[in-house]
């Protein structure tokens, strides 16, 4: 009904997630709760939403993301006081729709499955190594910053990374490899 579309703080995104969203629902929240929702959409806004087609739909089935207790944990790390205050504020969110499910009647009848798509570990350092690799001379950066020859390469990806070279034998390999 909403899609999970944030692409910009720009009121102009928020008029492509009208668009994209079933027509006039938005609207409707906006009357239902009685003020805009903001953009970008927090929890609260979200959380509207779902209570708003909750009330008015009665579907089958439903699925929110909030989004706080990520940000909170990404930004400032887990067990961190703003990662507890957000997991306290998904907590006021949860409450509001069960309190809904209950005036709708829909609570005995109603699953609510709380998931995560992944937890979070403390780290106490960062490894960068492109920024070795540019100290061993593999690789170039003009003035701005911007790659502009690479013999290795790093690139993150999530937890995760990779190490690409410009030469799979075994010398830039070997090398490389002594680096990390």
């Amino acid at each position: 009904l909403v899609p999970e579309f944030e692409r910009s703080p720009h009121p102009e995104a928020r008029q492509m997630l009208d668009a994209l969203s079933t027509p006039g629902l938005l609207q409707a929240v906006e009357i239902s709760r009685e003020r805009p929702l903001p953009w970008p959409l927090d929890d609260e806004a979200r959380t509207d939403i779902a209570r708003y087609v909750v009330k008015a739909h009665r579907p089958q089935i439903s699925v929110l993301h909030l989004l706080a207790t990520d940000g909170a944990q990404h930004e400032y790390g887990p067990g961190s006081a703003e990662a507890h205050k957000a997991v306290e504020g998904v907590d006021r969110e949860v409450a509001r729709i069960v309190r809904t499910l209950e005036e709708a009647g829909l609570r005995r009848n109603t699953v609510i499955a709380i998931v995560s798509d992944h937890g979070f570990l403390p780290y106490e350092r960062v490894l960068h190594p492109n920024a070795l690799f540019k100290q061993e001379g593999l690789l170039t950066v003009n003035a701005a910053g911007a790659i502009t020859a690479w013999q290795a390469y790093f690139h993150s990806s999530g937890g995760s990374g990779y190490v690409y070279l410009s030469d799979p034998g075994a010398a830039l390999r070997e090398k490389v490899a002594a680096i990390l």
